[in-house]
């Protein structure tokens, strides 16, 4: 299952590819931009690891919900999926946290991916949020331990955070810490992916 939930995620790209390339131009203070078979932007790291990169979008000026969520079709297996268009993404030159929102088993999940802060992420390890007004949440890890520091959180169908998930729909998050196996990595949002992260969650709760 975890497998189909990473291809449903992200439509993983060729990374043996970009690693071959990578180290073959010894780039070692550098990213290496590259293009998923699908399209998406992406950036290669020294650690062979890679993230989306940032898409730029008044995001202030767009309230349409199929502006933000979409339904995905696997050109494959014929399976149409309720995705995030976009990973919502913060980063800097060591650290980043790339989120993105899908619906699995009629189960909405919040996949983050993080770089910089241990690869491995186990069972119940938390999702520290604080939010623009001064309140905070805490989320968990709800899937199987892992070392490709991917952290899902779900919402209903026996998982609980309805609650959770409806204030990700109508707050403004200003810091987001997810914690791994053995450290964490903390991200400051800036308004543009603050909102961004809002919208996302708001559509998904009411994709039809």
């Amino acid at each position: 299952m975890k497998r189909a939930i990473d291809n449903i995620r992200y439509g993983w790209p060729l990374i043996l590819a970009f690693a071959i390339i990578f180290f073959i131009t010894g780039k070692c203070n550098a990213q290496i931009k590259a293009t998923t078979d699908d399209g998406k932007k992406v950036l290669l790291n020294q650690d062979g690891r890679w993230i989306y990169e940032p898409v730029k979008k008044d995001s202030s000026k767009s309230e349409k919900c199929t502006d933000w969520i979409e339904n995905h079709l696997d050109k494959v297996t014929g399976n149409t999926t309720v995705t995030s268009k976009e990973p919502i993404l913060i980063m800097d030159e060591e650290k980043a946290i790339a989120i993105r929102f899908f619906i699995f088993s009629g189960t909405i999940v919040m996949a983050i991916k993080t770089m910089g802060g241990g690869g491995c992420v186990d069972v119940g390890n938390k999702v520290h949020i604080l939010f623009t007004d001064g309140s905070r949440m805490e989320l968990h890890h709800s899937g199987s331990y892992n070392c490709e520091a991917d952290t899902y959180v779900r919402f209903g169908n026996g998982y609980g955070n309805k609650e959770n998930l409806k204030l990700l729909s109508s707050k403004l998050v200003s810091t987001m810490r997810v914690s791994t196996y053995s450290s964490y990595v903390e991200k400051d949002f800036d308004q543009e992916q603050a909102y961004q992260l809002m919208k996302n969650a708001e559509c998904i709760s009411s994709w039809k």
